[in-house]
């Protein structure tokens, strides 16, 4: 059987850890500054379904990023506009990556991969 006082002590730890995981969420950031302007280059496909959803769900403006959404009809003419400069960030295939990569164009890529 316990003792009363190591009962009394777990309960106690319990609830600072729920008090505390409840203060760190609550106090986050919110984004209530001014949003970061933000121009992005994609495809009306289905490979940029998470923009899209972001958008539509506010996860930018949470995050204090207002989007500006330019549709491209295929990946390279959004990276060709990245590399203009009428876009901050392209979305394009992997082959698309690859030709500008090795045509000697510095790049950085952010991936995701299906599961």
């Amino acid at each position: 059987m316990m003792k009363p006082a190591t009962a009394l002590g777990i309960i106690a730890a319990i609830l600072l850890m729920i008090i505390g995981a409840w203060y760190l969420t609550s106090s986050l950031p919110t984004g209530s500054g001014t949003p970061d302007s933000i121009v992005i280059g994609t495809t009306p496909f289905e490979v940029s379904g998470l923009i899209f959803i972001a958008e539509d769900q506010g996860y930018f403006e949470v995050n204090g990023i207002s989007p500006t959404i330019k549709i491209y009809d295929a990946g390279i003419n959004a990276m060709d506009a990245l590399y203009r400069g009428d876009v901050d960030v392209a979305t394009a295939a992997d082959f698309v990556f690859a030709r500008h990569t090795l045509g000697g164009k510095p790049i950085r890529g952010i991936a995701t991969s299906p599961i």
